[in-house]
Order: structure tokens, then sequence, then C-alpha cells
């Protein structure tokens, strides 16, 4: 992991200004790390899926969808990310999924199937009513460990610049 380095090159007071500074910043520079994983993360999970699934495809409705958040907790501290596929309202939208489908013999509507449980079918597989097991493409999981060490690096990249960043503003 890159380290970074607090020298107090006047007195010790530089050295508490310097380390209070950081405390302070801290958050947000993990904030910023964890956005820049993630990123590494989605990327990935987006490229198995148009190399992996075979009906897939660049734009589709599941590739839209996939995405990641990060927040801070209430207490300010706290970070949490995540990143897979969501159920986002203006790409079902934009895809035409976001309102009821008339059935065929006019009686009633039915909903479409939303991006999150398409990718859990495809990543764990599925039993249709009448036929034989679908087994899954795990997409995901795979672009999680296929990556894993990138994302180390990019984080720890990405933490110890934007330190560096605010310890110099």
């Amino acid at each position: 992991m890159a380290k970074t380095v607090i020298t107090a090159e006047s007195d010790f007071n530089e050295l508490i200004t310097d380390t209070l500074k950081l405390a302070e910043e801290f958050p947000d520079a993990i904030m910023e790390a964890a956005e820049a994983q993630l990123q590494v993360f989605e990327d990935e999970i987006k490229s198995n899926w148009v190399s992996m699934v075979p009906w897939a495809h660049v734009g589709d409705y599941v590739y839209d969808s996939i995405g990641y958040n990060v927040e801070q907790g209430k207490n300010k501290i706290d970070v949490v990310g995540m990143a897979g596929v969501f159920l986002v309202d203006s790409v079902a939208a934009k895809h035409g999924r976001d309102a009821p489908v008339q059935r065929k013999n006019g009686i009633g509507t039915y909903e479409r199937i939303k991006a999150p449980q398409l990718a859990y079918w495809v990543e764990f597989g599925y039993a249709p009513n009448h036929g034989k097991y679908q087994v899954g493409i795990p997409f995901m999981s795979n672009a999680y460990y296929a990556s894993l060490g990138k994302q180390d690096e990019v984080f720890a990249d990405t933490l110890s610049a934007a330190i560096d960043k605010r310890l110099n503003k």
C-alpha cells in the first residue's frame, strides 16, 4: 500500500496541525478512494456482462443498470460502498420497462422482469417451471475476484493522492 508521510518541517505544532487536518479530511479521502476502487469493479462487471453472457451487449437493460454507490454513514466517519446491478427508474424508462405490459389475451397486465432479477438469474442460474435447469454464468463474482488486485492498487494510490492533496491545500 502506498504510504503518505507527514513531516514537521518547522516545529511540532505544524505536525499537530497536519494530523488534525488529516483527521478532519480522512472520511472524504476514503470516499474518493472507495469510488475509484468501485469504478474498477464496475468496469470489470460491464466487461464480463458483454464477454461472458451470450445474449448481452453494450447498452442493453442490464448493462445500463450496472453501477456503484458510495455513502458516508450518519457519523460522517464510516464509508460504505456497493457495486452491482441496480433498479434505476430512468434506465427502466429508457429501455421501455417502466410500465406494465398488456397480456396477449387482453385480460390484465404483468410486470416486466427488473434488471437486478435478471442479473441474479444469470449469475446463479434458474429452474423454469417446465424445462431444464439453467446453469449460472458468474459474471459478477468473477469480476470481483479477477479485479481484486487492481481494486486494491487503485484504492491505495487514490487514497495516498487524496491525502497528499488535502494536506497540501
